[in-house]
């Protein structure tokens, strides 16, 4: 099934499940920028940077609705090493560091998304029950009728 472009608050999500995310973001208090473009690796860009005050990290996110192939992780593990890096060398007294971070799962589904944050300390994986009630209630969202 191909993506529907979707927009919400002014910004055109590639899928409608990148809008939903987005608007669970905003139901948990989380900032949020889509597709942050100084953060281009190689022609590639992480769908969301967060900042919330529930972490002590900036996270670039990049989300999926299914799983992976082990070859397409370990690129996204290489990109987001580089973004480590580049992140050190322009932030160099930063006291927060940059962590990275592969969301899979699908709003759509009631299967529990996972998050694995990839940070300079190796990687954890994450059930987050609380953000996927949060998409439950955000896909209930009229994106269709928002601003009329």
């Amino acid at each position: 099934m191909k993506p529907s472009p979707t927009e919400y608050r002014g910004t055109v999500f590639r899928s409608k499940s990148e809008a939903v995310i987005a608007r669970g973001f905003d139901l948990e208090s989380i900032q949020w920028r889509y597709e942050p473009s100084e953060y281009e690796v190689d022609g590639w860009v992480p769908d969301f940077e967060i900042d919330s005050s529930k972490t002590e990290w900036w996270i670039v996110v990049e989300y999926k609705p299914t799983q992976i192939t082990r070859t397409y992780r370990d690129l996204l593990k290489k990109r987001f090493k580089e973004l480590r890096e580049n992140w050190r060398l322009e932030y160099p007294g930063e006291p927060n560091d940059l962590a990275t971070g592969l969301l899979i799962g699908s709003p759509f589904s009631d299967k529990t998304a996972s998050f694995e944050v990839f940070s300079n300390h190796g990687s954890t994986m994450f059930d987050i029950p609380e953000f996927y009630r949060s998409w439950h209630e955000a896909k209930r969202y009229r994106f269709d009728l928002a601003g009329f």
